[in-house]
């Protein structure tokens, strides 16, 4: 059985046997939101049109320095961008985000007028997914992740408005999420993780948030994680 997200008027259900037995509810104590429900995705919202407006918010996504695992932050830092650049329509939201049939996981991203995605994660429908199947077993888990943090490294050289959301949504992901600045989100997150360390859905990862995928990423690239550049504004 395939995963499957219902959209109710007041909230989601998810369901993935592989992942929980019984059914995720969001917002929930669980999987909170900060306010009203709302939900992004491939089918309800579009690519930026032609024209000035999109070519000033274009500059100012591709000329921002994002890291990798640090989505409050990179939130923080686009919004600044395009506050700077003049765009007065960028709303940020935070939630839960789900990729393909992968666990749901906590994260902040933008829309502008309401239709538009701005996100500084790599897509995964441009990568070489095919690549990473392992049907046959042969492939380590080791070995796909390196070869897999291979292609985002390269991919990253390119600009994020060819390689990350910057209009419509990727048809593998789906955002349940509301409206909320990333301080309060950062500061959501925490709590959550003190609330319940065992969270089912990041139980393979650090409690706070990051993976061996990330951490790998880093290394490759002769970077600490811990150490962005560039310092968020507050405490992201």
């Amino acid at each position: 059985m395939t995963s499957s997200l219902e959209v109710l008027r007041s909230h989601a259900i998810y369901i993935n046997p592989s992942f929980s037995e019984k059914p995720i509810k969001i917002p929930s104590q669980m999987y909170p939101l900060t306010g009203t429900m709302e939900v992004f995705s491939y089918g309800n919202t579009l690519p930026f049109p032609s024209g000035v407006e999109t070519d000033t918010i274009r500059q100012a996504f591709d000329a921002t320095e994002v890291d990798v695992g640090y989505c409050y932050q990179n939130t923080q830092r686009i919004l600044d961008a395009l506050v700077a650049a003049g765009v007065k329509n960028a709303v940020p939201y935070a939630g839960w985000l789900f990729v393909g049939d992968a666990v749901p996981t906590h994260h902040s991203f933008i829309v502008v007028d309401g239709k538009h995605i701005i996100d500084p994660l790599i897509r995964f429908d441009k990568m070489n997914l095919e690549a990473y199947a392992n049907e046959d077993g042969t492939k380590t888990p080791d070995s796909i992740r390196g070869a897999f943090t291979d292609e985002v490294i390269e991919m990253m050289k390119r600009p994020h408005s060819e390689v990350m959301t910057f209009g419509q949504a990727s048809p593998l992901n789906y955002y349940v999420a509301a409206k909320c600045k990333p301080s309060e989100a950062v500061a959501r997150f925490r709590k959550l993780m003190a609330a319940f360390p065992k969270h089912p859905s990041y139980q393979n990862i650090r409690p706070d948030g990051t993976n061996k995928t990330q951490t790998l990423f880093y290394e490759k690239q002769g970077k600490d994680m811990y150490a962005p550049k560039i310092k968020p504004k507050g405490s992201l």
